[in-house]
């Protein structure tokens, strides 16, 4: 038996709750994808319906890929690289163990710039993962 994809894990748990689906701006940041499949806040509702405490901002799930989205409103420094490292592991770990089969990125959005150290440290954490990281200025949109 086809073990169900995360598309349908997610939709067959959290059902009717548009503060989980329909959201434009995530920590000040304008999360925008407009190929994508599906577009989950992760955070609170991971917290709510799958027992995640904590977990990357949101997840975005398109046809060839997985975008594991954390969102800082402004630079992005030392403090930040050690919360993000933690919450999209959690992310990747709730993806991996639900019936991912497309490739993962990180994908951290900052609103002041990015500190050199911290963006290396993320990098190389999550790399170690299998992860492909990428930063963006908020409002960049995701395809």
């Amino acid at each position: 038996m086809k073990k169900p994809e995360l598309i349908e894990i997610i939709k067959n748990t959290i059902k009717n709750t548009k503060e989980c689906f329909e959201f434009y701006n995530v920590d000040g940041c304008r999360v925008k994808c407009p190929n994508c499949q599906l577009k989950i806040r992760f955070d609170g509702c991971a917290n709510s319906y799958f027992g995640v405490k904590g977990g990357c901002d949101c997840i975005i799930i398109f046809k060839d890929k997985i975008s594991l989205v954390e969102c800082k409103n402004g630079k992005f420094g030392s403090s930040d690289a050690k919360n993000s490292i933690e919450q999209i592991k959690k992310c990747c770990n709730f993806v991996k163990n639900n019936g991912n089969d497309r490739f993962i990125e990180a994908v951290i959005y900052h609103g002041g710039g990015v500190e050199y150290m911290s963006m290396s440290r993320v990098k190389i954490e999550l790399e170690r993962l299998h992860l492909s990281v990428e930063f963006y200025k908020c409002g960049h949109g995701l395809k």
